[in-house]
């Protein structure tokens, strides 16, 4: 019930959209991690998976508890778009707002940008019903993970969709985690351009990371 009457509050509102978005970027950080280890190859990234799929009940728990944070995030930030736009918005903590950029302005876009995106990357490589194809073995009798995304991000039109949600992604991030740090009280006056810099940078960072792996692909860098 205390709940209930917080999540009513533009201010509560705002809390539980910080809160669930540092999940989410732990969520982000994390997959980023585990697709990195495509560059040590073949047996990398297969083995990485195979490992995953050896823990099937922790992997199912992780996912339904990222869907839920997901699910609320996206929920919440719908409820405050639609809250915002005829009436003035609610002060964070720090009564100085972060300045008004692209990223800002298009919040509610990026996100549901995002949301379609992570819908066709689950489609494409999870369930593999967009192109790819069945999951094939490698040597050792492993799912061939690392031939699945070679094969896929080969793909023009899945190259343009996958640079198209990384772009979302960054724009996202930038200004999220911006106001994760306002809207939890964090940010003072003096420590706003910082934040600004930092939140700016580890958003690149993500981006960069997930991009590199279609870049090396096309540059031959991964192959077959």
């Amino acid at each position: 019930m205390k709940f209930i009457n917080f999540s009513n509050h533009l201010v509560g509102k705002k809390l539980i959209m910080a809160f669930t978005g540092i999940f989410l970027f732990f969520f982000v950080s994390v997959h980023l991690i585990g697709n990195s280890s495509i560059f040590f190859g073949p047996d990398g990234i297969n083995a990485y998976t195979q490992k995953l799929h050896s823990m099937p009940a922790l992997v199912w728990i992780f996912r339904l508890i990222m869907i839920a944070f997901f699910s609320i995030h996206i929920y919440f930030g719908i409820q405050l778009y639609l809250e915002n736009k005829d009436s003035k918005p609610v002060p964070y903590a720090v009564k100085k707002s972060l300045r008004a950029t692209f990223a800002s302005k298009n919040m509610i876009w990026t996100g549901i940008s995002i949301a379609v995106f992570l819908i066709y990357h689950l489609l494409h490589f999870t369930f593999r019903v967009i192109s790819v194809g069945p999951l094939g073995v490698d040597s050792m009798q492993r799912p061939d993970v690392y031939s699945m995304v070679l094969a896929g991000l080969t793909e023009i039109p899945s190259l343009i969709i996958y640079i198209f949600g990384l772009t979302a992604l960054v724009l996202h991030l930038s200004h999220g985690i911006q106001s994760l740090f306002q809207t939890a009280g964090i940010t003072t006056e003096n420590m706003q351009t910082s934040v600004i810099k930092a939140s700016n940078a580890a958003a690149v960072i993500i981006f960069i990371g997930y991009l590199a792996i279609p870049a090396a692909i096309i540059a031959g860098i991964l192959k077959y």
